[in-house]
Parts: structure tokens; sequence; C-alpha cells
């Protein structure tokens, strides 16, 4: 069976509302639909786990990162973390939202707009920019 086309965000958009492992509260809600679009995401992609620095979907064993000890990271992707550390260590929240919308809009996604409500709704959740 191929990929379902959805016209909604990264999944009808699901905000991670606390994840430590494998124990992951999550909330789905419904954004507005995307006139067009050219990649939706797949059911795999929609029900993997997301990167907890930039939310990409990890599916693939080598969307994952790595740790220092070379195998793989279950809570961060290949382009946030490798080798045991964080591949933009003084990235900001901001900084992560506006190379996230970005790469969201050359991917057909979503509009500019979009993403960033999205994403500024999803960042503050992940792992890596929960406040201590």
């Amino acid at each position: 069976m191929g990929k379902i086309k959805i016209l909604s965000v990264v999944v009808i958009t699901t905000f991670i509302i606390g994840c430590g492992g494998t124990n992951c509260v999550t909330k789905t809600e419904s954004t507005q639909p995307v006139t067009e679009q050219k990649h939706g995401p797949s059911l795999e992609e929609a029900s993997a786990p997301f990167c907890q620095s930039c939310s990409m979907p990890m599916v693939k064993a080598e969307d994952f990162g790595t740790n220092a000890d070379g195998t793989k990271n279950q809570d961060y992707c290949h382009f946030c973390y490798a080798n045991g550390s964080f591949l933009g260590p003084n990235m900001t929240m901001e900084q992560m939202i506006d190379m996230c919308a970005k790469i969201m809009v050359e991917k057909q996604i979503m509009s500019e707009e979009q993403a960033k409500e999205t994403l500024k709704k999803v960042m503050p959740n992940l792992k890596r920019w929960q406040v201590k």
C-alpha cells in the first residue's frame, strides 16, 4: 500500500507533551489544510518517534542520531545529534523553529506561517528545549 497523502501537516499535528523515552503522552490537533502539497506524511511517518530537538519523524534506522559509543540515540535525529552531542550546540529554539519552518516550506508541507505557528506549539514540549 503506498503513502497516504494528508492535506495537513506533519501528521495532523501531534504535539508531544512530555516524552520520556517510551512513555509519551500526546495530543492531536488539526491544522488548516494546505491547498497544494507534493509530499504528505505516510502512516509510518505519522506514528514514528519524533526527534526531541527538531520534531522530525524518525522512521528508518539512519534517521536516528548516534551516541558517543556509536549506538543509535532514541531521542534525537542524525541532523541534530551525532557522536553523543548536538550538532548545533548553541542553537536557540527560535533558530531551530526558523530552520525547520524553512525546510517545511521547501518540501511544500505547509506555508511558512503555518509551519512557524505549529513549531512554536511543538518545540517547547520537546526534551531539548525543556526549561530546567
